[in-house]
């Protein structure tokens, strides 16, 4: 049995009830007593980062969240950035996700920060063409104007660079150019960024996402 409410000073506290309850054998409870303090934090996110700061000899309970985001990404809450305290949420575009309990949704381990860990929607380049400042992607599907990042196993193509953020440039079903600014993208002709060289390694496209995010946690 366990009865969830508060104690004689007011903290949220619950009771552990073990026992056949006899005359003789009569109830044996525990009584763990919460942090009676709230605390909340939001942050907006274009990558994984941390979201509350580790206390030393605490857990850091969410008794809340809410996750939305700007573009289709995975995300899962983890303790000192090492463990999988959540699993994992998928997020769409311009949807949200909502979560609560008074007793805790999860918890980090004593004395861990928590963080987020962000996954951005990726697509593979199969080809980079210099001469025509193109990169292929079978049936990419992307829209104009969409905010991307080029990411690789090795050295990106010239003229481009990491955690950039450029903007799609339909040029048809399979291929795509880059824009510096969503105002270059619209422009017509656009104007596209100059790529110098195919770069090394295997290249991928990730749809740039933005990841609003705020919880209240308690520490315990």
């Amino acid at each position: 049995m366990t009865l969830y409410g508060r104690d004689a000073n007011g903290n949220d506290a619950y009771i552990r009830g073990t026992g056949a309850g006899t005359t003789t054998d009569g109830h044996v409870t525990f009584h763990d007593v919460f942090s009676d303090e709230i605390k909340f934090t939001a942050a907006d996110l274009t990558a994984s980062a941390d979201l509350v700061n580790a206390v030393a000899s605490k857990k850091l309970r969410v008794t809340s969240f809410s996750l939305s985001s700007d573009a289709d990404c995975s995300v899962k809450f983890q303790s000192e950035l090492t463990d999988d305290i959540s699993g994992t949420f998928y997020l769409n575009n311009n949807t949200s996700i909502t979560q609560a309990s008074e007793l805790g949704l999860f918890q980090t381990d004593e004395g861990d920060r928590l963080n987020l860990v962000v996954t951005e929607n990726t697509f593979p380049i199969g080809a980079v063409d210099p001469t025509n400042d193109t990169l292929v992607i079978v049936t990419h599907g992307l829209r104009q104007r969409t905010p991307v990042k080029v990411v690789t196993t090795g050295t990106l193509p010239g003229g481009l660079s990491s955690s950039t953020v450029y903007f799609v440039v339909r040029d048809n079903n399979d291929t795509i150019k880059l824009a510096a600014t969503a105002a270059e993208a619209s422009q017509s002709p656009p104007v596209v960024v100059d790529i110098t060289d195919a770069g090394t390694g295997t290249h991928s496209l990730a749809l740039a996402v933005n990841v609003g995010v705020t919880l209240s946690y308690r520490q315990v």
